[in-house]
């Protein structure tokens, strides 16, 4: 069964590298185009998914290809946004072959070099795909002419090894026989593929990442033989019934992309109407974001701790000014502020989940025995059936007729998404017991502790029987960096008072109402800075204690800085 606990924990940390995370859509607000699209013109605040499904069409309905450029400043979400139209595109396109190519590494290089090396790592990402289509359109390799071609493609369809060495012989990493393979060769064998794969309605996407990064490493040589060659030379060839279908998107930096007509100035007509600007977040955009991605990545986990929803007080507190952010860097902020602040560790995490697990277990086995169960048939993390079971229990009533009971446990919130892989996975057991002719009854039980709107009905229509069970681990904090105590409303020290007091014990006082007023993982910061030993599994009165135990002489200094 699909593990909903450890991809929540994947997406937090994901999100914390500023990395694209599944069901960005889900996340992330709307984008803004500027207007210059040529198929909708006057559009505002579509989704990034509806224009790129509309430039498929159009390339699929209308023959042409298109070239988009996605352009915003440094940290704009220019990558994630480019990350984003390949998932979109290899969900929602069958007959698509992509190539992901990130430009940086290719700075400097000269055009004799960058071209055929870039060739070479289209045909790496498209080689899989380019199988698929050959196996179902193998009448169409008859029409090949160019020998390196030929030989390349017709050992791609052949077993491991063969499909193996047709991938280097269309590299070209096999020059016997073929020669070295040079930029021209490199250029004509891609513009071959291109039309192969067009007359056969398969789609090539390029995904150039970075090209500011390239632009600003490369002469303007290996610039012009570059934009010439991918943004001008391919799409070009696009003219007619059944042409080649190219889709080519890149992210450039605003300054750089406006270098593109002078360097290329006939490039201009090819990608002008598809510009996509990524605009800054407003306030309201950035606590938009801030409340999807708690109620997305975050709310699930309520169950486990007690973790406050991005109110727009703190956001203010993370980023007074908010002008002075890129969208990524706010939104990177926004998620190490919960990271750190509530140690969300995936290690730790998981101990608990797994904790948790073992006390819905004893439940089970509770439910199983009062219908009648044995202890010695009731399992724990089986692997039965090509699936690992959380739990089953088996009961034999009669000769070749018995009951399975199947439990699952989990420690978020449910919904429909986990509801629906279940039914999927007790659908493959009932169908396996069938085949061997098996005459078992399956029961469905669910363990959890907390359901979300509507889902206990879904259940029971279903004829899964749902149990909340809210019983926590004991002793949650034995687990290093777990805060388990209620956070405070904002993560920097509230001031106490105007003046420093005069007496010795006053000056204690202030400085333990200041320690008072922060969070339990900054308090250990400062414990380890005075080398206290424990500063976990105990409570924070007694870590505070401890540092005003330690106080350096200069106690002024220490308040100053708590501030």
């Amino acid at each position: 069964m699909k593990n909903f606990f450890t991809e929540k924990i994947r997406d937090l940390h994901l999100l914390k590298r500023g990395e694209p995370i599944p069901n960005f859509e889900k996340i992330l607000v709307d984008r803004m185009i500027d207007g210059k699209h040529v198929i909708e013109p006057n559009s505002k605040n579509i989704r990034i998914s509806e224009m790129f499904k509309t430039d498929i069409n159009n390339i699929y309905y209308l023959n042409f290809s298109i070239v988009r450029p996605i352009i915003g400043t440094f940290g704009s979400g220019k990558s994630m946004t480019l990350r984003q139209a390949a998932q979109l595109v290899q969900s929602r396109v069958k007959n698509a072959c992509i190539a992901f190519i990130e430009l940086t590494k290719y700075g400097g290089e000269k055009p004799a070099v960058i071209i055929p090396r870039i060739y070479k790592e289209i045909i790496d990402n498209i080689a899989e795909k380019l199988r698929e289509f050959l196996l179902e359109n193998k009448e169409c390799i008859k029409t090949i002419a160019n020998k390196r071609l030929i030989d390349g493609i017709n050992l791609l369809i052949g077993d491991h090894d063969e499909f193996l060495k047709g991938k280097m012989i269309l590299k070209g990493e096999f020059t016997e026989n073929y020669g070295e393979l040079h930029q021209s060769e490199a250029l004509s064998l891609l513009e071959e593929i291109i039309e192969l794969l067009g007359k056969n309605n398969y789609l090539l996407v390029l995904l150039f990442d970075e090209l500011e990064r390239f632009m600003t490493l490369s002469d303007d040589k290996t610039k012009q033989s570059f934009i010439g060659t991918y943004l001008r030379a391919i799409t070009d060839k696009t003219i007619g019934t059944g042409t080649p279908k190219i889709y080519i998107i890149f992210t450039c930096d605003k300054e750089k992309f406006d270098e593109i007509p002078l360097i290329v100035p006939e490039v201009e007509r090819t990608i002008r109407e598809y510009i996509l600007y990524l605009n800054e977040f407003s306030d309201d955009e950035f606590f938009e974001v801030a409340d999807k991605i708690y109620k997305y990545l975050l709310a699930p986990f309520k169950y486990l701790i007690d973790i406050m929803p991005p109110t727009p007080g703190l956001c203010a507190m993370l980023v007074q000014e908010i002008e002075n952010y890129t969208p990524s860097e706010l939104i990177t902020k926004l998620a190490s502020y919960y990271i750190k602040n509530y140690n969300l560790d995936a290690t730790y995490l998981l101990k608990i989940e797994n904790e948790y697990k073992k006390l819905a277990f004893q439940n089970f086995i509770e439910k199983l025995k009062a219908r009648g169960y044995k202890s010695e048939n009731i399992k724990r993390n089986i692997k039965y059936l090509d699936y690992k079971w959380d739990a089953i229990g088996f009961k034999q009533k009669i000769k070749d007729n018995e009951i399975i009971t199947v439990g699952q446990f989990t420690i978020l919130e449910v919904d429909k998404d986990y509801v629906e892989d279940y039914l999927v996975q007790l659908l493959y057991l009932k169908n396996y017991e069938k085949k061997r002719k098996k005459n078992a009854v399956i029961n469905a039980l669910l363990i959890a502790p907390g359901f979300a709107n509507g889902i206990e009905t879904y259940c029971n229509q279903n004829g899964i029987q749902w149990i909340q069970f809210y019983e926590k681990p004991k002793n949650i904090e034995k687990w290093e960096g777990i805060v388990s105590d209620k956070q405070i409303y904002v993560p920097n020290p509230i001031k106490i008072s105007d003046k420093i007091p005069v007496t010795q014990k006053d000056k204690r006082n202030e400085l333990e109402k200041v320690l008072k007023s922060l969070t339990a993982t900054k308090i250990r910061e400062i414990a380890k800075r005075f080398h206290i030993k424990k500063i976990y599994g105990i409570k924070k009165q007694v870590l505070i204690n401890n540092i005003l135990q330690e106080l350096p002489e200069k106690i002024e200094e220490e308040i100053a800085r708590l501030k």
